[in-house]
């Protein structure tokens, strides 16, 4: 047993960190708000881990996740930025995002 204190966007290139708002909605399921996330990523990527705690110990967990396994919903439209979200081959995530110039 263990409780998530935190999730964490960690940028790839100035390793910059975000925390991110979360809301566990079932054992297997967490949503993620990420509507402020994507001015810090702009051409670069971001890393996702959780922090979590059981009894004592702080640990942090690396998500693994097949393409199936995530969903997408509610991203704005009227948004300058638009949102990546990609699986490497270990099935961990990388989130990145770029100016979306049509706007």
């Amino acid at each position: 047993s263990y409780t998530f204190l935190d999730i964490v966007i960690r940028n790839t290139k100035n390793r910059d960190e975000f925390i991110c708002p979360f809301t566990i909605n079932s054992p297997n399921s967490i949503t993620i708000d990420l509507n402020n996330i994507c001015q810090c990523l702009t051409d670069y990527e971001g890393s996702l881990s959780i922090v979590a705690k059981s009894s004592y110990t702080l640990f942090s967990i690396t998500p693994i996740l097949s393409k199936e396994k995530l969903i997408i919903d509610g991203f704005s439209h009227k948004s300058p930025y638009k949102l990546y979200i990609r699986t490497l081959e270990n099935g961990e995530l990388r989130l990145s995002s770029i100016i979306n110039k049509k706007l």
